[in-house]
């Protein structure tokens, strides 16, 4: 993308960039060895092919399974129970990748750009939104295989630009209670144009320059997309700049 999307755009731009990287993840998965697999993710409670199963489970939400978690630990309890509940495939599981996004290209011009869908902690999202929650699935998840296997995989920065304009407002579910009492703005200076994040008694908003009088305001200059996202808000990277730190510290883990 070149021009700033708007929900028009990113409503079918976005479904382009999720069908290429998902192809890109499915031919990186399919050329892991097979004792990859049983390769547990620092930092984290599942194996390489748990990790994998995981994705499917968020593809299928895409579809045929519409439940919804309202809390962060139900959504906890509904991942695991998904992983148990489907066992370690990966040929079924990049096939149905696949396929899922062959089902979602072929019902998009059904979908208005603006219609909106029930997500995860209260949220509500178009498939705009969606897409962008695709890309940022692809990339911490991948990261977490990287990070097992030694196998470099990645989402290009300038990628993500639909998840930070239309995806980050459902970090609204997992603002900390401590949030209530926070009247502040982030400017966000990516590569690929600014994105301002506000947050405003307990709410979270993405907004536009003309929002940066709201009360405390603070400037991020970020040179890599891909990076400061998997620090923030997917916490694969160890935050060290305190700016970050502060804002990180506004919501739960992911």
């Amino acid at each position: 993308m070149t021009a700033t999307p708007t929900l028009d755009t990113a409503h079918r731009d976005g479904l382009d960039l999720v069908t290429v990287h998902t192809r890109r993840f499915v031919d990186y998965v399919r050329s892991l060895a097979p004792g990859d697999l049983d390769l547990p993710v620092p930092g984290g409670d599942w194996t390489v092919g748990q990790t994998v199963a995981h994705l499917e489970s968020v593809y299928l939400r895409y579809s045929v399974d519409l439940r919804r978690s309202e809390r962060r630990n139900d959504l906890i309890a509904q991942n695991d129970d998904d992983i148990a509940a489907l066992g370690i495939d990966v040929d079924r599981a990049t096939a149905t990748m696949v396929d899922q996004v062959a089902f979602l290209a072929s019902i998009i011009d059904s979908v208005p750009p603006d219609r909106q869908f029930p997500f995860h902690g209260g949220q509500q999202v178009t498939l705009a939104a969606g897409w962008g929650n695709l890309l940022g699935e692809l990339l911490a998840h991948g990261d977490d295989i990287v990070r097992a296997t030694g196998r470099p995989f990645t989402i290009p920065g300038r990628d993500l630009e639909i998840l930070w304009r239309f995806t980050a407002q459902v970090l609204q579910g997992w603002l900390r209670d401590e949030a209530d009492e926070v009247v502040e703005t982030w400017h966000l200076r990516f590569p690929f144009g600014d994105v301002v994040l506000v947050l405003d008694h307990g709410t979270l908003r993405v907004a536009t320059d003309s929002d940066l009088d709201v009360a405390e305001h603070h400037d991020l200059e970020i040179e890599d997309a891909s990076e400061f996202t998997l620090a923030f808000p997917y916490r694969r990277r160890v935050i060290t700049d305190a700016q970050i730190a502060i804002l990180a510290s506004r919501f739960h883990d992911l």
